[in-house]
Parts: structure tokens; sequence; C-alpha cells
């Protein structure tokens, strides 16, 4: 009897032991993504100055924007050195968009024709755009992105009591899901004196005002793309709502119980969207001793987070909502280009002296797995 009950507890620590070890595991991959995402977050804000150690605003790098590059490149120079009457273009292709920096774009306006001209633009300043931070981007050839979703699953895995009798069957459900690319895109005219000073004014205007326009085409579309012919569909209209808060809650106990259920589903938080006014509410949060609860006035800057996940403040995120979720695991960005094309002979313009500069990026947003994201409201139920 003693010999039984020695074995069955020896059997039942030896479970415990691949339970623990189990639970190891799967903390030490949530850790990994979380570094992960929190990795290509900072790369991200880094190379996009906004943050210490960046280059532009911050650091002494040199940018190699598209405007820099096409201001390098030989059709630029070609272009300007034969005065040719018909139009150039310069095109980053898919494999050739990771190496490049997105610099802080501003508003350029027209250029004005001026006895004495400065390097450069002096530009007014935009808010960033930072949605793609949270986002896995790779490059891809080809017009569309074909792949299966998996929708439903019936049935379960069970045991089988009795030897010969029919072991339990799952059944999947799977739908085509067909992801295009999208193009946005901005054009502006200009005097054909901006690129004097080597093309400086003309670089600034590419990585500014028209780089800008472009990529927060992109960021609307990738947030709220409504889907269909010629549209993303977005992660705020794919995302299910979440419907779990209780009366009193916080803005910031809101977003804890969201990423609870969606933990409890197994996908792990890898970031989350609010916009910058709810940030600052959550971070001017303070107990019953006016001490702040998340904040620190004094500290240095560091990427922010919540609930050990990396938090993005976008102010295309409309106030008082927040999107929380499995950014690497759910979802993932394709871009397939980014081109700058450049005209004389588009409407009056060699008659003016004008030339039309067009920017336009090409990319796919595939959201594989949209229950692993939750949307909803940072005002809790009455």
């Amino acid at each position: 009897m003693s010999e039984d009950i020695s074995n069955l507890i020896k059997t039942k620590m030896a479970d415990l032991d691949l339970f623990m070890n189990e639970q190891r595991a799967g903390a030490a991959k949530q850790a990994e993504l979380v570094q992960q995402a929190e990795t290509r977050i900072r790369r991200y804000l880094e190379s996009n100055a906004m943050l210490p150690g960046g280059p532009g605003l911050y650091g002494s790098r040199e940018l190699q924007t598209l405007g820099a590059r096409f201001v390098k490149s030989a059709q630029f120079k070609t272009f300007v050195d034969t005065r040719q009457r018909g139009s150039g273009k310069f095109v980053l292709e898919a494999h050739e968009l990771q190496g490049m920096q997105r610099k802080a774009a501003t508003d350029i306006g027209t250029v004005p024709h001026v006895p004495v001209r400065l390097p450069g633009i002096a530009a007014n300043v935009y808010a960033p755009l930072t949605v793609r931070a949270l986002l896995d981007a790779q490059p891809i050839r080809g017009g569309a992105i074909e792949y299966l979703r998996q929708e439903a699953t019936e049935g379960a895995a069970a045991v089988q009591a009795v030897e010969g009798t029919k072991k339990a069957q799952i059944h999947l459900t799977f739908t085509l899901q067909t992801a295009n690319i999208v193009t946005c895109a901005a054009f502006t005219k200009v005097s054909t004196q901006i690129w004097d000073d080597e093309g400086r004014p003309l670089q600034d205007l590419i990585d500014s005002e028209l780089s800008f326009q472009v990529d927060l085409a992109e960021e609307l579309e990738i947030l709220n793309g409504p889907g269909g012919a010629g549209h993303m569909s977005g992660l705020m209209t794919l995302a299910p709502t979440f419907a779990g808060g209780v009366s009193g809650d916080s803005s910031i106990d809101l977003v804890a119980r969201a990423q609870g259920q969606l933990a409890a589903a197994g996908y792990p938080i890898t970031g989350t969207l609010v916009n910058p006014l709810d940030w600052v509410e959550m971070l001017l949060s303070k107990n019953g001793a006016e001490e702040y609860l998340i904040a620190n006035p004094t500290q240095a800057p560091s990427a922010p987070h919540l609930w050990n996940a990396p938090l993005i403040a976008s102010s295309n995120m409309t106030p008082g909502t927040f999107l929380t979720g499995a950014f690497g695991l759910a979802a993932r960005l394709y871009d397939r280009e980014r081109a700058v094309d450049i005209a004389y002979q588009n409407e009056d313009d060699f008659v003016r002296n004008l030339v039309c500069v067009r920017g336009e990026v090409r990319s796919a947003l595939v959201i594989s797995r949209p229950a692993g994201f939750l949307k909803g409201s940072l005002t809790p139920p009455v």
C-alpha cells in the first residue's frame, strides 16, 4: 500500500515538474516576443529622431532618406543636367526599403524664388507617425497577397476510452483572403530653382511634406482602412470590440482587462495604441496620497510601457479609444515600393517654370488573426 502511495507521489511530482517547465517555456516565449517588439519599436523611433540616440534631430548619423537618395541618384542628375523635357522617376524596390530611414515630417508649401536662397527649407512640424513601429514589415513583390485565415474550430480532442472506438474529430473552417497592394500618393508643384544648392531644398521637400502626406495616408489605412477595392482592411476595422469593463474602472484598468482577455485566449500582448491625450491622462493618474501611479516627472525619457507591454501614442487614434493585442503574431505589413517622380510637361508647368514632384508608397496589410486584437473605449460602463 505504501509503495503504491509512493509511486503516486512520484507520478504527481513528475507531472508537476512537467507543468512548471511548460509554464517557464511559455513565459520565456512571451518575454522573447515582447523583447522583439521593443527592439523593433526602438529602432523605428530612433530612425525617426523620436528618441535620443537616433539620427536627425538628436543624433549625428547620416540619414539615408528617400529624398537624399533621390537627389544623389543618377536619374536625377541626368534630369537636371540635360533639363530633359519629360519626366524622371526614382523607385526604391521592396528589397531596398529596409535600409531606408524616414525623417520627421514637416510642412513645406510653395518654394519661392528669391535672390539669395538659404540652404534647405524652414518647415513646420507635424505629429510623428508611429503605428508602423508596432508591426513587423517585410518586403514583397507582386500586386496582391493571398492567405488562408482560420475562421472556426468545431469539436475537440478527447480520450479514446475504449480501444477500437472512433476517435474525436476536429472540424476546421478556413477562408481564402486577399490583401491588395494599396497605393498612397500625392504631388506638388514647385519652382525649378528648387534644385539649387545641390538639390537640398528638393531633398527637404521629399523628406518632409511629401513623405509625411504619403505616410499619413498609409497610417490611416493601416488603422481605419475600410477594405474593398483600393483599400486596406485596417486594424480598427477588423479588431473585435472589448466589452468586459466594470463600472468604476479607470482607463488603465480597462486596458488591463482587455489584455487579460487576450492572454487567456493564448495571444501574447506586444503593444497598445492610444491617443497622446489619453496617454497623458494615464500618466497623470495619482493615488490617495497624490503620488503618480505610473509616471516620474524627473525620470529620463524612455520608450513607454503599459502593463509590461510597449505603448505607442498615435495622434491618428480617436481620443477615448484603445487598441491592444499581439501585433507581431496577428498582423504583418508588406512593403512593395516607394517612388518619386518629377516632370516638366504637366499642364502649363513649362511656361510657368514649374516642375511637378510626386511621391507614392505601395504596401499591403495582412491581419491573419483578427481575434488577436481588442479595441474599445477608455470610458468605463455605467
